[in-house]
């Protein structure tokens, strides 16, 4: 059975097709369809990256790019692939106008270059230390990376302890530090071993330090022969520890070495067999050596002793006003024999030695201004160089040299709006107290800053008087009666050794103390004898600088007005030497 199929429906559903078609083409575009033409491109670099560093490569992320077709319709578009984009030079720093081109259609829109930044770091060097003891601080020296940049130009970088990360000296052992750069990171290896001795703490000085030099052999005061023996069993250490332990220090002859038999100011040095960081540990302390020639015969009590009134009694300085010429007391001439002048002008001078709290405040100041010095500084002479914290006690900063005490008088001039004072061959600022310009500065004599007195400035306010404080009686220059008025003193405003300790802390005191603690003299100043000896601008002309007014440590005689026996090189220091400041008044 044969079976037969009609086409009748499909002839007429298509006859009825072409029947409702106007032309030929149309019929065509109705087969076949008709893609939408794009005809405007639209850019919304909102959420894109707009601005690079010189060398990096161009980012297409999150550029949003819509096409807006014939058909009305709006379609996102991918920017890619990045043949597309024209316009961008990765070395060229500045603006840049970017064109995308889809399907012969362009947009534009605007980017910035900037200078290159780093992409990536490497520990280039290690640092020359890499085997620690414990407690011991982190130490970069050497240290250094490679810095990659985003225009593959390459550069080397010390990098020191605050860019590392990871070090802990309480654990021994093996480590990996992490060195940080500006969010890039690289790591190094050390190893920490057990602590070790790394310095020498005396805990207590000999009573005696102030020595006489007899046939090249030195005696006490009381004549007993110094030997290294009498500093063995007179003087008391502790080994400090890297990791900060401490234990005591059994002192024996041979860790000590004698001073050279010199007059002068001079040290004995404790050396004890172990090493750290390849040197031997070893400290000092100061010892004053003088010659038995130049013990002067105790000075008599004279009478016509005037007490002045305080004028200053809160004031933190005094002002010697109008330019003087006068003539020093005849006891112990000092710089001043009889009917040798001075012109003095105008200054004012600081009530106490310097604090150590208010040295403090201008170092710090100073440091971060480009000042550099030479010495922290110990708050007195029983003072740390280990604490951190200022105890606040009062007492006299020590443990400076000359350089740093005139460096530090021209920070705290500068620091207060002020002309400084001492100035290098070049007339700049003296900043550093290493510096070579120091011991033998430039002077602005038209400076309104802060500077170390004289001698004979020392001098002047030490004895205490000027005769407008006391009585027009005694004039100051053309003294005929050198016993008259205050200038008599051997000591500030006293000539009895009775009542000298109500003035000055003298005689074997093993520390300084508060500033201030004892009586003023007819000045109101304080301490000008006793308690910390103090920096003068004057020379031997040696390069040694005299230190006046004597310590806390000192015999009577040393603590006289007019002993000239200490002296110190500029870039020495002491743990009985303080100073005291000066001005100039215009």
């Amino acid at each position: 059975m044969k079976t037969s199929i009609s086409i009748f429906p499909t002839v007429l559903i298509l006859i009825t097709f072409l029947v409702s078609c106007r032309s030929p083409s149309e019929f065509q575009e109705i087969l076949i369809g008709k893609e939408p033409v794009l005809l405007e491109l639209e850019i919304d670099s909102s959420l894109a990256k707009n601005t690079y560093a010189r060398g990096e490569a161009l980012d297409l992320t999150n550029l949003m790019v819509r096409g807006r077709y014939s058909d009305g319709s709006v379609k996102r578009l991918s920017p890619s692939p990045k043949e597309n984009i024209t316009g961008y030079n990765p070395l060229k720093t500045g603006k840049q106008v970017l064109t995308i081109t889809i399907e012969n259609v362009t947009a534009t829109w605007t980017i910035r270059v900037g200078e290159a930044v780093p992409k990536q770091i490497s520990v280039n060097t290690l640092p020359t230390k890499l085997q620690y003891a414990k407690g011991e601080s982190l130490d970069c020296t050497g240290g250094t990376i490679k810095i990659t940049n985003t225009d593959e130009t390459t550069e080397i970088k010390e990098f020191l302890p605050y860019m590392v990360t990871g070090f802990d000296s309480t654990k021994k052992g093996s480590q990996v530090l992490t060195v940080n750069y500006q969010g890039f990171t690289d790591n190094f290896q050390i190893q920490i071993e057990g602590p070790q001795v790394s310095q020498i703490l005396i805990t207590a000085y000999p009573k005696e330090v102030s020595y006489i030099i007899k046939n090249d052999t030195l005696y006490s005061l009381t004549g007993q022969e110094i030997t290294k023996q009498f500093f063995a069993g007179n003087l008391k250490a502790s080994y400090l520890y890297t990791d900060g332990t401490t234990e005591e220090f059994p002192a024996r002859e041979e860790n000590f070495t004698l001073p050279e038999p010199v007059p002068g100011i001079s040290t004995v040095k404790i050396t004890i067999p172990f090493e750290y960081q390849n040197k031997p540990v070893e400290t000092s302390f100061t010892v004053f050596l003088f010659d038995s020639n130049e013990m002067i015969p105790p000075l008599s009590a004279k009478s016509g002793f005037q007490k002045a009134e305080s004028i200053l009694e809160n004031a933190k300085t005094l002002t010697v006003a109008g330019k003087t010429e006068y003539v020093a007391g005849h006891n112990g001439y000092g710089s001043f024999g009889p009917n040798n002048r001075a012109v003095l002008s105008p200054y004012s001078i600081a009530r106490t030695e310097t604090t150590y709290t208010l040295w403090k405040e201008v170092l710090d100041w100073g440091e971060s201004n480009n000042y550099v010095f030479s010495n922290k500084g110990t708050e007195g002479s029983g003072g740390s160089y280990f604490d951190t914290a200022d105890k606040k006690t009062g007492e006299p900063v020590v443990n400076i040299s000359r350089n740093d005490a005139i460096v530090w008088c021209n920070a705290k001039s500068e620091k207060e709006g002020k002309i400084p004072y001492y100035l290098n061959t070049e007339g700049e600022v003296i900043k550093d107290a290493l510096s070579s310009s120091c011991t033998s500065p430039n002077l602005n004599l038209q400076s309104d800053g802060y500077r170390l007195p004289t001698q004979e400035e020392w001098e002047f306010a030490a004895r205490g008087g000027i005769a407008a404080f006391y009585s027009t009686q005694y004039p100051i220059s053309g003294v005929q009666d050198y016993n008259s008025g205050c200038w008599n003193y051997p000591y500030t405003l006293t000539d009895s050794l009775e009542n000298l300790s109500e003035y000055c802390l003298y005689n074997e005191n093993l520390y300084t103390q508060k500033t201030g603690s004892l009586k003023a003299n007819g000045m109101g100043l304080s301490d000008m004898c006793g308690n910390a000896g103090e920096w003068t601008d004057s020379t031997k002309g040696n390069e040694e600088f005299y230190i006046l007014g004597g310590s806390c440590m000192d015999t009577s005689l040393f603590c006289q007005v007019s002993t000239r026996l200490y002296k110190l090189k500029s870039h020495e220091k002491s743990p009985y030497v303080s100073f005291r400041i000066v001005q100039n008044i215009p």
